[in-house]
């Protein structure tokens, strides 16, 4: 009897498969940012607009001398950076073996309408997909490009975004180390987190900031995070740079670390580019935390610290910045002409 009955379910089971009816879609208003950010992520980086503007610091940010970067991302991008309250990004490069397939999910969340930037909109190498009922998607190879609604974009490889898009949003689940390093700073403006250990970004970061170390086999930094902090008091807020290099193990590797970093603040000193920061970066501080290495630079009160800044994320912007012309300073206004004295 049972064997019969065991027969029957066999039988029936890909009649029932055949027949049941798909995950329900989700409705565009159900979707938030959080619902494309895969799992597990080991790179994310995140940039806080809205707690950039909210601590003043922006405004400053958009006259300094990167505003001509931030003149070419609005024009790629095909929106006014003030529309932008977050951007995030997630990378994942596989486990190094073999070919190395990079992919990336980007979500924009804004406070007005973001519109679909021209290089997708121009229907040239992206064609429409209509697989996504309600919601404006965009297709390349393996790419998506997805308007959820007119404030939240999102683009990335169809292995993380696709899935979203059938129903499957992702739990938000975190990597220890990612959670740990991210955690306990409520005031951080902007973050990144990259996975050092990995093959590529061992040989593409590591390499390039401490290219004479080599590290005992087990204690070779694993995970790199880099986060601007508002440090202080309330009524005496400052910007900091707080960077966290973490290790296998915290022995050898983690004093080897140390010797590297200071010599790669003194390095950082000599630099011509890096003479508005020279101040600040002789006043870094250094300590440990188990397997951690941790540098703190203080870059001094808002205001002020908005130069010192632009300096150090000049790098990140490349030949933008490069391209900035160098302007004369205005000439003062004339002073105002002498009060005419009164008649006697």
């Amino acid at each position: 009897m049972l064997h019969r009955l065991f027969a029957s379910c066999l039988a029936i089971a890909p009649l029932l498969a055949q027949t049941a009816p798909p995950p329900p879609k989700p409705a565009p208003a159900a979707l938030t940012a959080k619902s494309f950010l895969f799992d597990d992520a080991r790179n994310v980086a995140t940039v806080d607009l809205a707690a950039l503007r909210k601590a003043g610091i922006w405004d400053d940010l958009e006259v300094s001398v990167l505003k001509v970067a931030f003149r070419q991302m609005e024009k790629e991008l095909g929106f006014p950076l003030d529309a932008l309250d977050r951007a995030t990004v997630l990378g994942d490069l596989g486990d190094g073996v073999g070919m190395v397939r990079s992919r990336e999910v980007t979500v924009f969340e804004g406070n007005a309408n973001l519109a679909v930037p021209p290089w997708v909109n121009n229907g040239s190498s992206w064609q429409r997909d209509e697989r996504a009922e309600g919601i404006a998607a965009w297709r390349r190879g393996g790419d998506l490009f997805v308007q959820v609604r007119p404030e939240l974009q999102v683009s990335g490889h169809e292995d993380f975004v696709q899935p979203v898009l059938e129903g499957k949003p992702w739990s938000n689940r975190q990597l220890p180390d990612v959670m740990s390093l991210t955690s306990g700073a409520k005031s951080a403006l902007a973050w990144f987190v990259a996975e050092v250990g990995h093959p590529v970004l061992a040989k593409a970061v590591l390499g390039q900031l401490f290219p004479d170390t080599e590290w005992p086999e087990g204690d070779a930094p694993t995970f790199l995070c880099v986060r601007l902090l508002v440090t202080g008091d309330a009524d005496d807020p400052h910007l900091a740079v707080e960077a966290t290099l973490r290790h296998g193990k915290g022995e050898e590797g983690l004093r080897l670390s140390q010797q590297a970093t200071t010599k790669l603040l003194a390095m950082l000193q000599e630099m011509p580019a890096m003479r508005a920061a020279k101040g600040v970066l002789s006043k870094s501080a250094m300590r440990t935390d188990r397997s951690d290495l941790v540098l703190t630079v203080d870059l001094g009160r808002s205001r002020d610290a908005v130069g010192t800044l632009a300096t150090l994320a000049m790098p990140l912007f490349g030949r933008a910045v490069e391209s900035v012309p160098a302007q004369a300073a205005e000439p003062p206004p004339p002073p105002p002409p002498p009060a005419a004295e009164p008649k006697k």
